[in-house]
């Protein structure tokens, strides 16, 4: 322990002896103030030791800093360059942010929607959850590239299978629709349902349709009102409405008009239509 603690003074004098992750280290605890008073300079000092020994994370953190200005003077070009290092260095969050920054030109001022698409490529490639999810936007908009629904469907699947409710939502409509997909209504139910779970209040109103109009699922009009309630609470008015049918007829919950009132007035208030002109 002693001589752990001796080495540790050594390279804390002479960050030269330190490896690229102890300077990591070192940096991120001035950063916090772990055990040392916080001191943002110094953060980036040792910081960038690291990152020019290589260290991704310490690369990501440098541009960073000097796009941000913390512990050092911001310098966008600076920012750019290590970005870019720590992208070719491999590093999918990093990848992402360059690819983020040559769709915007913010905030280098540089657009380049090739190199954009090829470095979210990469990330999403290596399982980054932000750059799958902004690629099966862009494919199934069109926003930015040509309008690819076959993509669009391969990286929301990507992202479904690592837990992202949207993605999951999607991926729903897609077999609901029978979209690239062949149609499949217990594959529908099955992603709305992984969605509804996560409180998306899309997937709550379609799993609950499903439920209530037996489409893919056994009827069930307790479960239909269960994933009805859930959208209704999050303020979905479409669920409100439908809650105002299930109090009113009893279906699915007991009969209460005091209840199909309330949710009937929160429908309309949110100019719903069809509440309005009950």
């Amino acid at each position: 322990m002693e001589k752990n603690q001796t080495m540790t003074n050594i390279r804390l004098k002479d960050p030269k002896l330190a490896s690229p992750f102890e300077l990591y280290e070192m940096g991120l605890a001035y950063y916090v103030g772990l055990s040392v008073k916080k001191d943002t300079k110094k953060a980036f000092e040792f910081l960038l030791l690291s990152a020019e020994k290589g260290f991704p994370l310490s690369q990501l953190n440098v541009s960073m800093a000097y796009r941000d200005g913390e512990g050092v003077k911001v310098n966008l070009e600076e920012s750019l360059k290590w970005l870019i290092k720590a992208a070719k260095s491999g590093l999918p969050m990093a990848q992402y942010l360059l690819g983020e920054a040559y769709i915007d030109g913010e905030p280098y001022g540089k657009r380049d929607l090739v190199k954009a698409i090829g470095w979210l490529t990469k990330a999403a490639d290596q399982g980054f959850l932000d750059a799958q999810g902004r690629l099966a936007f862009m494919y199934d908009t069109g926003t930015v590239v040509k309008k690819d629904p076959a993509k669009a469907l391969s990286y929301w699947r990507q992202s479904a299978d690592q837990g992202f409710d949207q993605a999951q939502f999607r991926l729903g409509n897609a077999y609901y629709e029978g979209q690239v997909v062949e149609k499949d209504l217990l594959q529908a139910a099955k992603y709305w349902r992984l969605a509804a779970e996560q409180g998306h209040a899309g997937a709550q109103v379609l799993l609950g349709q499903a439920y209530d109009q037996g489409q893919g699922l056994e009827k069930d009009p307790v479960q239909a009102f269960k994933y009805y309630k859930m959208a209704a609470d999050q303020g979905f008015d479409e669920a409100q409405a439908q809650l105002f049918y299930s109090y009113f007829h009893g279906y699915g919950v007991e009969k209460d008009l005091a209840q199909a009132n309330k949710y009937l007035r929160l429908a309309a208030d949110q100019g719903l239509a069809r509440a309005q002109a009950i």
